[in-house]
């Protein structure tokens, strides 16, 4: 092999590494940025971070010793925090809503509209917090919101119970 293919060689390969690079450093730069968003949010309740998970654009985190979940979602440029105790909820409930559509040959599709954790609160007065994980009109495509939730509701369950 002569030293020109051996060249262009090197240049092809390092041009295919760049952009997977890049995106791993990018998400890994987003998830750092959610971490440090979420604890920052439950040292101002004056907790500290048990089990987290990050999924996409939002973080959703637990402390167990104090029974609190916290949330943290970015949209773009919006910002979505919720700090939500325990003791004083009353139960939470995985809330899929689905969308049931008709194509040309009659025959029916359903498509995931939204994801939430609600949460009803023990005073009746309360509203319900709600924890969006997924919403079609925000997000094209679900990945791995659905898992997600529903292993956070089972979670979050036991520890209401």
């Amino acid at each position: 092999m002569d030293l020109e293919s051996i060249l262009i060689g090197v240049i092809l390969i390092v041009i295919c590494i760049i952009p997977v690079v890049l995106l791993r450093n990018n998400s890994t730069k987003k998830r750092t940025n959610l971490i440090k968003a979420v604890k920052k949010l439950a040292e101002q309740q004056n907790c500290e971070l048990g089990q987290f998970e990050v999924c996409g654009d939002l973080i959703i985190a637990f402390d167990q010793r104090k029974k609190h979940v916290f949330f943290h979602r970015t949209i773009q440029s919006l910002v979505e925090e919720k700090s939500i105790d325990l003791e004083s909820i009353q139960s939470c409930k995985f809330i899929n809503t689905i969308t049931t559509l008709m194509n040309n040959f009659g025959e029916s599709k359903t498509e995931i509209d939204k994801l939430e954790l609600c949460f009803k609160p023990k005073n009746n007065e309360s509203e319900i917090i709600s924890l969006e994980f997924f919403n079609s009109k925000v997000n094209f495509q679900i990945y791995d919101e659905l898992l997600v939730i529903q292993k956070w509701s089972k979670l979050i369950e036991e520890q209401l119970a």
